[in-house]
């Protein structure tokens, strides 16, 4: 597979989207991904089909030997960069058969060109070697959008966006370490541990945070061609679920009341001119603050409470106003608001 076929696959999907009316840059994670395969699925030459098994892609074709329906692996998972990989190497398989010498010849060719899977007994690469080649391959490739990123005008941006997504996560790790999934599955713990609120055999439950390192840190094991230690790591911490989480805040009744006096010029503590000017505003106000807090209101619960200043009368019983000195109930009487 060439250059010329992964710049044939671009070209024909963003025509795809082009004459389909979709704007690729609206969508995101798996939608994003599903809008490429099916982009990619309608782009591949007469004869030559892809087709969808989990998360693995596999080529469709026929030969002497092998029925149309047969799944051939090509070593391209399912993501957005994999359905473009699998579609220029649907194309480089087109152009094969239309120069077939033999069978044989087709398959070691197939082989090595389109599965294409590297050993780690035979090549020891590095978390630095990949860090270069998942660099290199970003820089080169194409945005969502199909736009070339290794366009000088979009170098800048290109850099950014490449440090967000993955050199920012890649700079954590060791690059001397052989890439392996034990290995990468022990930088992930080391360097993003802590944002880890479970582990528990088919999910992990972590931070937005992991999240994004995990799918950074994977880049490398895709972009080498590594399924076996990708999958050893993807094993291990199963799917990641973000959990977010929600601090509880609290306030002391002397903070409170320090508070209180520094609103309202008490205490020793004094207002300009302009906050004087003002006080029965910031009385207002901090009164509504007051409430809020005790009560936890919204704005519209606030406004729609009838018994704030004044008592309210429901049949028989009075209640009291929640401002006044003498209740001991707090019991709060709204009513329906309209806004607009």
């Amino acid at each position: 597979m060439s250059d010329n076929h992964t710049k044939q696959a671009w070209s024909l999907v963003n025509e795809y989207f082009h004459s389909n009316q979709i704007d690729p840059s609206k969508l995101v994670d798996h939608e994003l991904v599903r809008a490429y395969l099916k982009a990619c699925q309608k782009s591949t030459p007469k004869g030559v089909s892809i087709s969808r098994q989990g998360n693995r892609l596999y080529l469709r074709f026929k030969t002497a030997t092998k029925a149309t329906t047969a799944n051939n692996g090509c070593n391209e998972s399912f993501t957005r960069d994999g359905c473009i990989n699998a579609l220029a190497k649907a194309i480089a398989v087109s152009d094969k058969l239309k120069t077939l010498d033999s069978e044989s010849e087709f398959w070691e060719w197939y082989e090595s060109e389109i599965k294409g899977t590297v050993s780690l007994e035979n090549d020891i690469i590095t978390i630095g070697d990949a860090i270069e080649i998942v660099k290199n391959n970003y820089i080169n490739g194409y945005d969502k959008c199909g736009r070339d990123r290794s366009d000088k005008r979009l170098r800048t941006n290109t850099l950014a966006n490449y440090h967000l997504t993955y050199g920012k996560h890649f700079e954590k790790l060791n690059p001397k370490l052989q890439l392996t999934g034990e290995n990468i599955i022990s930088e992930l713990n080391r360097n993003w541990g802590q944002l880890i609120v479970s582990i528990s055999g088919s999910q992990t439950l972590c931070s937005k945070g992991f999240k994004n390192a995990y799918t950074g840190v994977l880049k490398l094991l895709r972009d080498t061609r590594l399924d076996g230690e990708l999958t050893k790591v993807t094993k291990h911490f199963g799917v990641t679920r973000i959990v977010r989480k929600t601090e509880e805040q609290a306030i002391d009744l002397e903070t409170f009341l320090d508070f209180r006096a520094r609103v309202l010029g008490l205490n020793g503590y004094k207002l300009t001119k302009a906050q004087l000017n003002n006080i029965e505003s910031r009385k207002s106000w901090f009164k509504a603050i007051s409430f809020n807090l005790l009560y936890g209101f919204r704005c519209s619960e606030f406004k729609a409470i009838r018994n704030l200043d004044e008592p309210v009368q429901l049949g028989k019983r009075l209640v009291k106003a929640l401002h006044d000195p003498t209740n001991d109930e707090n019991i709060v009487i709204g009513r329906v608001m309209a806004f607009g």
